[in-house]
């Protein structure tokens, strides 16, 4: 599997909202930084991931325009656009915003092991 495809395929899950399909996308010790903090590792990961996915109903999750800016045998970083949509209290709601991701090769499979997500800058 390449980065790209693991990547698709974390995504894939992401969008399952099922962590235990997550977690295995993931480096034990993955940061995760968000607007409104910094997740390191699998509890706090998860923790925030399921905050989230109560807090949005059928939630999709989707990557635009992904650049690889370094790819090496064992690591692997891109930035893309990210856009969401969903129901939150049972009205149709959609963002986005800018993200970067982390790959490392680990025994064979690669996984996430940091992502930074952010808004679009300001106008």
């Amino acid at each position: 599997m390449s980065p790209a495809e693991a990547l698709t395929n974390y995504v894939d899950q992401l969008n399952t909202h099922a962590w235990e399909k997550i977690a295995p996308c993931v480096t034990d010790d993955a940061v995760f930084m968000f607007t409104e903090n910094t997740f390191v590792g699998h509890a706090a990961a998860k923790a925030a991931f399921e905050k989230t996915f109560a807090l949005i109903q059928d939630e999709h999750y989707s990557l635009h325009h992904i650049v690889w800016t370094a790819v090496t045998e064992t690591m692997a970083a891109c930035h893309y656009e990210f856009r969401w949509s969903g129901k939150i209290a049972g009205e149709e709601a959609a963002g986005g915003g800018r993200g970067t991701t982390i790959l490392i090769q680990k025994q064979g499979h690669w996984l996430i092991a940091h992502e930074h997500l952010g808004p679009y800058p300001r106008q």
